[in-house]
């Protein structure tokens, strides 16, 4: 299988029905190095150089937005 991009993983796996989180960290995040990704499911594009706080603000966002988490951000809960 040959190499693939962050892009290409995600729309590979929404396709699959596989929703996972995802976060585009970018050199420049402007134009269509925004627009693909954000049409391909990422969450959100961040641009380099990143403050802590604003990535986990991130994080944070995509996790409560995850379908596959409640309403704050936990997971669910495992079966007995």
């Amino acid at each position: 299988m040959p190499a693939l991009d962050g892009v290409e993983l995600i729309e590979r796996l929404l396709r699959r029905h596989v929703e996972l989180p995802a976060i585009l960290i970018a050199a420049k995040a402007t134009g269509e190095i925004c627009r693909r990704p954000l049409q391909a499911g990422f969450s959100q594009v961040l641009e380099k150089p990143l403050d802590n706080g604003s990535l986990i603000d991130c994080i944070r966002c995509a996790l409560a937005a995850c379908p596959a988490r409640g309403a704050k951000g936990e997971a669910p809960e495992a079966e007995a």
